[in-house]
């Protein structure tokens, strides 16, 4: 696996969300911004990156979420419901391209080149000589985590993506954490958003549900 960020220049943050007033059980999905807003489709979407459960009529907190901001680009497949079910990803730094290769039938990725006027841009290109389902996201230990897809990048094609962890939150149910969320999917506007590069390493937070409107916000925790 080509090198990663050197660690200096990774960022950790836990987040946690506490809930009460739910008239039931219900979920806060947390997702990444896109890359390209305006290229969101059938064939390239933002992914479920956390789910938490909510459970209703109970004061409650649910479990920690936790980012470390080093990034990666990957192969990614897809299972039933549009939820990933496998990766084969390399690490990268803001500011460096990577291409992937296909080495008896498996995956491999080339050694990152560093471009010094990308600055936070990322790409990638697709060297296996058929289409891939290519993606970016980050890693959590030994884990990767995609937050956006790209389905059907044709041999010799790019992707592109800019390093800006704005972190959005949505009240859903019935969200599978990993599910690739095509158009039409989510439809409401955020309840929250947050450059995490912003906060602080370890930050609360109240969902709150407006007992005359039953509108959802988010505020730091009380």
């Amino acid at each position: 696996m080509p090198d990663p960020a050197p660690p200096s220049t990774l960022i950790e943050k836990t987040l946690v969300f506490h809930y009460k007033d739910f008239p039931d059980d219900a979920q806060l999905m947390l997702t990444f911004s896109d890359p390209d807003p305006s290229k969101v489709g059938s064939e390239q979407a933002a992914v479920a990156w956390k789910v938490v459960d909510i459970l209703g009529k109970q004061i409650g907190v649910g479990d920690p979420v936790k980012f470390t901001s080093q990034l990666a680009f990957g192969i990614t497949g897809l299972g039933h419901d549009n939820v990933v079910t496998s990766n084969v990803a390399a690490k990268i730094a803001p500011g460096q391209n990577v291409a992937v290769n296909l080495k008896n039938d498996h995956a491999i990725f080339d050694t990152p080149t560093t471009v010094p006027s990308q600055k936070e841009i990322v790409s990638c290109e697709n060297k296996t000589g058929r289409k891939q389902t290519l993606s970016v996201g980050f890693f959590a230990g030994n884990d990767y985590n995609p937050t956006y897809i790209w389905e059907n990048v044709g041999a010799s094609s790019s992707v592109t993506a800019r390093y800006h962890p704005i972190l959005k939150a949505y009240i859903t149910s019935n969200m599978k954490q990993g599910q690739f969320l095509t158009a039409g999917l989510v439809t409401k506007d955020p309840i929250w958003q947050k450059n995490l590069v912003n906060l602080s390493n370890n930050t609360q937070w109240d969902i709150i549900v407006n007992p005359d409107t039953g509108a959802y916000s988010i505020d730091e925790h009380k």
